[in-house]
């Protein structure tokens, strides 16, 4: 479990990462838009289209989600992101 916690723990570190990232704003048609496949967690919760999008789907998820969901929107963020998997 240490190892996965570690993971969230770099990930969410994205977030308070200073480098400028253009803001997106997603209106309800927009997000109507996103393919299933763009969210974090099932139900379309937490859309991750974009890296602003999939950085505060991880600090969600990391303050409130179960193990599993956590498991689960790290593999998703990782796999359309890589750019924000942390080396080890």
């Amino acid at each position: 479990m240490s190892g996965l916690i570690r993971a969230i723990a770099l990930s969410v570190s994205l977030a308070l990462n200073p480098t400028p990232i253009a803001t997106t704003k997603l209106t309800t048609a927009t997000k109507a838009k996103i393919p299933t496949g763009e969210f974090a967690l099932p139900g379309r919760r937490d859309p991750i289209a974009d890296l602003t999008h999939a950085r505060n789907a991880l600090a969600r998820v990391a303050h409130g989600g179960t193990p599993a969901e956590i498991t689960a929107a790290l593999r998703k963020v990782h796999r359309l992101h890589p750019e924000l998997k942390q080396k080890a």
